[in-house]
């Protein structure tokens, strides 16, 4: 089965559940999923959740000081208070929560270092 099948499946049980038409048990076995995958799962998401919102803040925080810093140097710079607050966060899932949160450093553009043609030349004498 595919993760983005499972993913949607899980989706549905959760809102089903959440307006409180239906008991877990039938829903999971409608879904072909066991009670113990559906809170394992709910647990992870919530907590991912609150993860999201504690690396935003550090990341804004960080940025106040340094606002070009890019998300490789800021996930080296934050791995100790990661560490601390015991969150396991990788540079993909880093680039995905600054995504999410619209806190990506936009990449300048490079340009050609050229002359404006003013200058007088050897020739023109």
């Amino acid at each position: 089965m595919s993760r983005s099948l499972k993913k949607r499946k899980w989706t549905g049980v959760d809102k089903t559940i959440q307006k409180s038409e239906f008991k877990v048990i039938v829903l999971c076995r409608a879904a072909k999923m066991s009670r113990q995958n559906y809170y394992k799962l709910r647990c992870v998401r919530r907590r991912r959740t609150v993860d999201e919102a504690f690396v935003s803040e550090l990341v804004k925080r960080e940025r106040r000081l340094q606002p070009m810093l890019g998300t490789r140097k800021l996930l080296h710079i934050l791995s100790d208070e990661f560490c601390k607050a015991g969150i396991r966060i990788g540079r993909d899932r880093l680039f995905e929560v600054l995504r999410g949160n619209k806190l990506l450093i936009l990449k300048r553009r490079g340009f050609k270092a050229e002359d404006d043609g003013q200058q007088a030349s050897v020739w023109s004498l």
